[in-house]
């Protein structure tokens, strides 16, 4: 179904389904692929993928399935730093999973009190979240897009909020 990208990065570092990462980023982006894959959340190349096509001048970067618990990068939608930080914004949304209760369940939740971060966004960010995301995912999405350049972040509120 899914090519599993999980293996290719942890063993290589450099390595994303065939895209290869920023040589000095790709350590810190392996460490987050183990960290997700030792709390039950792989991440897969969706290039091949129906959802990662694009469709009338719009296309998909990547996604967390909150009910199944796996991570989609659609590397044919982006550079190599694009699916590193796609990697890292969407590991924020398995943290926001796990504030709300735990991977086991589908309740997703803003880690903290996203309103103090609006204000370190661009107003590129601000304008994409308005615009695509109800009023109910924008605390998400303020967060995610906060911590999508900062995956050692990441991976240390992964090993605090998931464990």
């Amino acid at each position: 179904m899914f090519k599993t990208l999980t293996k290719t990065l942890a063993i290589t570092g450099v390595i994303l389904g065939g895209v290869s990462l920023p040589v000095q980023s790709s350590p810190r982006h392996a460490a987050l692929v183990d960290t997700l894959e030792a709390i039950g959340v792989p991440v897969y190349d969706g290039a091949n993928r129906e959802e990662c096509q694009p469709d009338e001048g719009s296309y998909m970067l990547g996604y967390y399935h909150i009910a199944g618990n796996f991570i989609v990068l659609c590397t044919n939608n982006g550079t190599e730093s694009v699916m590193a930080e796609t990697l890292t914004h969407e590991a924020v949304h398995v943290i926001q999973d796990c504030v709300g209760g735990g991977i086991q369940n589908s309740n997703i939740v803003p880690i903290g009190n996203w309103s103090k971060l609006v204000d370190s966004l661009s107003e590129k960010h601000i304008r994409t979240i308005t615009e695509l995301y109800p009023k109910d995912q924008w605390g998400l999405e303020v967060e995610a897009r906060t911590f999508q350049t900062n995956p050692s972040a990441v991976n240390e509120g992964l090993k605090k909020y998931c464990f």
